[in-house]
């Protein structure tokens, strides 16, 4: 299977899934357990067996918005993150995406080949629209079915890697390593890009607003002071952003209680000064929304600022209250 070949080491379940409709009504949405043989209602198979990741090769877009409210209501109850294939269609007007599984709660996923020059391009197959998400490769097969399962295998290792995370850390995760295709974030071809996964040298941090845990490469560590959010911008100890970006950090008191700050990774070199909101990365001036601070004699900086003069990637999950950091 495609997705053992990516992850090994998972358990995985396969079956087919049997769904019945009059109109927008649902009928019954139920799975068919191929190792089993048994067949049993969706929402007893997720209950039985809990997984993590699933992974649809079925197209059929279902108009029923009593099937959204039901994947949406599966999907936040058992953490899913779920992916459903693009489908062969090709390109046309209109969008000719085809999935079972709504795009309200699954990622779209379409499928790449190499160009003659062992350039990624969109399969010529793969479908298009609005809601296509991401690309990935089929491996030795053909067909956007198997590349659905090369991103579920994708984001196993991820899980393995750092741990359990939503569908929405997942999302933004994906989009951090995407490759892009034909323009510059998202389109209707290509989605937001290719998947590449970063090298293993490559942090990933996560803090959160109000909680003094947080992780890097999927460890957990914790600080004195938790992070803070002032009016979207979330600050952070200055040791524990810089010990977790791997930096070299140092603080120096000049007067009335102000310090001035100096992080530097050997090469870059990031300077600022509590109470004023300029800061300056090898010398250029960059504005701050608002100055760095002393609270509870510790030196609290903006996260955000600091990452991204590194060139790292950052992103928000506003319904967690996190805060994401990829090293490019």
């Amino acid at each position: 299977d495609t997705i053992q070949k990516i992850a090994p080491d998972i358990d995985l379940d396969v079956g087919g899934m049997q769904k019945g409709f009059k109109g927008e009504d649902m009928l019954y949405f139920d799975v068919h357990d191929a190792q089993t043989g048994t067949v049993m209602p969706f929402h007893d198979f997720l209950e039985t067996y809990k997984p993590k990741i699933l992974s649809s090769s079925i197209k059929g877009c279902i108009d029923s918005q009593e099937y959204v409210d039901y994947c949406k209501n599966l999907q936040k109850k058992y953490n899913l993150i779920i992916n459903n294939c693009a489908g062969n269609e090709g390109e046309g007007t209109p969008d000719t995406l085809s999935y079972t599984f709504p795009a309200e709660v699954a990622f779209i996923i379409g499928a790449c080949t190499l160009d003659k020059n062992g350039k990624p391009q969109k399969a010529s197959y793969s479908s298009i629209g609005e809601e296509l998400d991401f690309m990935n490769f089929v491996g030795f097969q053909s067909g956007t079915s198997f590349a659905t399962p090369w991103t579920a295998g994708e984001e196993a290792l991820i899980i393995q890697r750092y741990g359990d995370m939503s569908a929405e850390e997942m999302y933004k995760y994906l989009k951090f390593c995407c490759e892009d295709m034909l323009t510059v974030g998202d389109d209707t071809k290509t989605g937001w890009g290719l998947i590449r996964l970063p090298q293993l040298n490559k942090k990933y941090i996560t803090l959160t607003v109000d909680n003094t845990e947080y992780k890097v490469d999927g460890k957990k560590f914790i600080a004195d002071v938790a992070p803070v959010n002032k009016e979207g911008n979330v600050f952070v100890p200055l040791r524990v952003i810089g010990e977790a970006l791997g930096k070299t950090f140092k603080t120096k008191s000049i007067s009335n209680g102000v310090v001035e700050i100096e992080i530097t990774d050997g090469i870059n070199i990031v300077k600022m000064t509590t109470g004023s909101n300029i800061m300056f990365v090898n010398g250029a001036k960059v504005i701050l929304n608002f100055a760095p601070y002393i609270q509870n004699n510790r030196t609290l900086v903006p996260c955000r600022a600091i990452a991204e003069a590194f060139g790292c990637l950052v992103e928000w999950i506003q319904s967690e209250k996190k805060v994401m950091i990829l090293e490019k």
